[in-house]
């Protein structure tokens, strides 16, 4: 009799099975030292389709809606790997003495034990392995402190709420919206995340839209002093520094070009500047993209979630900013580890510190799992893939950024006065640049971070001012300039007002715990799904919604569905259910509220949503265009019920395929203008390899390919 196992993934499964003994490795697990360690491959099982309850579900229609099972059932996802693999575990079940989860220390992981353990029906007891990286010391006091099964209850049940909810909203209101709204048919997928997501970018557009410039003018005036110059930007009323017309400027030029003028006041401040928190999933991200070409967040998580496979750090998923205060020895112990790595990644220049400041460890503010950082265990730089070490590096330098002196500055501000006219110059000197000597080749961006768009004057001194200094004013410039439009959300600002329910929030202490659209765990597959789907294009590094973005927006029907409150609270209620301090069945009855008096709003409602063209070239038979569907390059005219036009290029097309070829867009595009296109790589009956030029030609009513000499 063992102690069954049962890890997320065969990786998992074989860290743990190492740290335990378990050295024999079998078919779908390994054995050894009175354990069987085995494992799935994420979700084994799958929510039920609705047309696994009901064949009539097979056939979309809004008659059948809303559809709501009394019991929310699971099925085995197809492929033998899944079913072979639930076999394994449901015999090396038959002979276990107690079950642990150790899939992954969060909701997703409790629900993917429980899905497997209820389809075993047994009653052996359980525990759950809790951890927040899989080194051996981890792991070893993970299963010393394994809690109870019941424990996990909480979790499990806020999974199983968090699922069945997103099966209700999605599978209904994607039905709705697909067939009221979807001219063409095609699928329009429609979720709790989703929706507001969209709306966020939709509303910065048309916030962008439909702004107004507004012309401003400032005016700037140069002093010289015996030690040097210096510039100031004139102002009224100890703010005003912005004026609608230039005009009411000329007097004050008149009145100080070449005057004598003196500072009547100057303060220095030291200003300490901290690193920033240690990184969380989501601030990681928004780091990452806005720092490096070509990464999404998805990626991110991707190469973060191998990192954490193999050990070299924390838990990913996770969305807090702080480490627990039973982490103060490990850390001081990854921090000498990092020192005497022997990978430079500390310049030898800063000299690093461990302390055990609140700035760091706070219990109270970790949420599940504690802040991002580097476990003890150094990869070699060249030994992890070019991605991995961006993100690894980066995770390095914020932690040791804790541990290094902080960055230190002179903050000055001075008002020069040329007869009533008061100039003001603000001045930012770095004096120490502290931890900021861990981001060397970004120095300069640090202090860019730190400039705000109003500080039109903030300027580099180059030497100190004082009071009482007696000045002239050499030149004045007046400058016309624009408002500007708030900027579009890229990855980095988009991710921000997720995790904030979508308010732009500076202040930690703001958030409110839970309240956000998505988790840190789902906001990178929404944001990938959403680009897939059709509903937003990222151009750079900037996100914009398409034509089938808005007119899905302002024709959905369920208004409180795009408001980012609207998953706010369900996700702030999720959260309630893990804490035990709302029942799951209460989250429920509200989810089916909501799914029937949603659907009876999309009854009500009729219209279409539009989507962008991509013509191909022009039908050779009508003139409309050509664009990609499925299995052709079609003419619109075949949506034309009136005027069809049945013209297609088919992808697969006979006699393409009798030459081991599909038709391609290139190739669809280069035939549709009427030329001859080189197609590479064609077989001969004989299978004989060859390049040839083919034409589209037409013969009475039919069209065919012919090669051209």
């Amino acid at each position: 009799m063992n102690k069954l196992i049962i890890a997320e993934k065969p990786s998992v499964a074989k860290s743990i099975a190492d740290v335990l003994g378990a050295s024999t490795r079998q078919d779908g697990y390994f054995s050894g030292a009175g354990y069987a360690v085995t494992f799935a491959y994420g979700h084994l099982f799958s929510l039920f389709d609705a047309a696994d309850y009901d064949t009539k579900y097979a056939t979309w229609s809004m008659d059948n809606l809303p559809i709501i099972p009394d019991t929310f059932k699971y099925k085995i996802h197809d492929g033998p790997g899944y079913k072979k693999q639930f076999k394994i575990i449901k015999g090396l079940a038959a002979d276990a003495v107690e079950i642990i989860n150790a899939c992954d220390s969060d909701r997703e992981g409790s629900l993917i034990f429980a899905e497997i353990y209820q389809s075993l029906g047994t009653n052996v007891p359980t525990k759950r392995l809790w951890i927040s990286s899989y080194t051996r010391d981890d792991l070893q006091k993970g299963f010393a402190d394994a809690r109870p099964g019941a424990a996990d209850a909480p979790l499990t049940a806020a999974g199983y709420a968090r699922s069945w909810t997103d099966w209700l909203l999605g599978i209904n209101f994607t039905v709705a919206a697909t067939k009221r709204f979807s001219s063409d048919g095609k699928m329009l997928n429609i979720g709790r995340v989703i929706l507001p997501t969209v709306n966020l970018i939709y509303l910065r557009d048309m916030e962008i839209k439909n702004f107004i410039p507004k012309k401003y003018h400032t005016l700037t005036a140069t002093f010289a002093a015996a030690e040097g110059t210096y510039t100031g930007l004139y102002q009224v009323q100890a703010s005003q520094t912005r004026f609608n017309d230039p005009k009411d400027l000329d007097t004050v030029i008149t009145a100080v070009k070449g005057q004598p003028g003196t500072i009547t006041s100057c303060t220095t401040t030291r200003e300490i500047k901290g690193p920033g928190k240690l990184f969380n999933l989501t601030d990681l991200q928004g780091h990452i993209t806005s720092q490096y070409e070509g990464w999404t967040a998805d990626k991110v998580l991707q190469c973060a979630q191998a990192l954490y496979e193999d050990k070299y750090i924390t838990y990913p998923r996770t969305s807090s900013r702080y480490l627990d205060e039973s982490q103060k020895e490990p850390s001081k112990r990854v921090l000498e580890a990092l020192k005497t790595s022997g990978q430079g990644l500390i310049p030898p220049q800063i000299s690093l510190l461990w302390h055990d400041h609140k700035s760091v460890f706070d219990s109270s503010k970790v949420d599940s799992h504690p802040a991002l950082m580097p476990t003890y265990l150094v990869p070699s730089l060249s030994g992890i893939s070019p991605d991995e070490k961006i993100i690894y590096i980066e995770i390095v330098k914020r932690f040791l950024a804790q541990f290094a002196p902080m960055a230190e500055y002179d903050q000055t501000e001075a008002i020069t006065r040329v007869k009533v006219h008061d100039f003001r110059t603000r001045a930012r000197v770095r004096v120490s640049p502290g931890w900021q000597l861990l981001y060397q080749e970004q120095a300069t961006l640090l202090d860019e971070d730190d400039k705000k768009e109003d500080d039109e004057d903030l300027t580099r001194l180059n030497f100190p001012l004082r009071e009482k200094l007696a000045v002239v004013a050499t030149d004045l410039q007046t400058a016309g300039k624009d408002t500007k439009p708030p900027k579009k959300y890229t990855v980095k600002s988009l991710l921000a007002v997720m995790q904030n329910c979508g308010r732009e929030v500076e202040d930690e202490t703001q958030i409110l715990k839970g309240y956000s659209i998505g988790t840190a765990a789902t906001r990178a597959d929404a944001l990938k799904k959403i680009e897939k789907i059709g509903y937003v294009v990222i151009k750079g590094k900037s996100y914009s919604v398409t034509a089938l973005g808005i007119s899905l927006i302002e024709i959905y029907p369920i208004r409180e569905m795009l408001e980012p409150d609207f998953t706010g609270r369900l996700e702030k209620q999720l959260k309630d259910i893990e804490q035990g301090t709302l029942p799951q069945a209460a989250f429920m009855a509200v989810a089916k509220e909501i799914t029937i008096l949603g659907i009876d709003k999309f009854k009500a409602t009729s219209g279409s949503v539009h989507r962008e063209v991509k013509s191909l070239g022009k039908c050779p038979e009508c003139g409309r265009e050509i664009i990609e569907t499925p299995k052709a390059f079609s003419c619109v005219g075949y949506q034309d019920k009136v005027n069809q036009c049945k013209f297609a290029l088919w992808k697969e097309d006979a006699w393409f395929k009798s030459l081991g070829k599909k038709i391609t867009a290139t190739t669809a595009k280069g035939l549709l203008s009427g030329r001859a296109v080189l197609v590479k790589g064609m077989k001969s009956k004989a299978g004989k390899v060859f390049d040839a030029k083919v034409k589209l030609t037409k013969d009475g009513e039919r069209y065919k390919y012919e090669f051209i000499n």
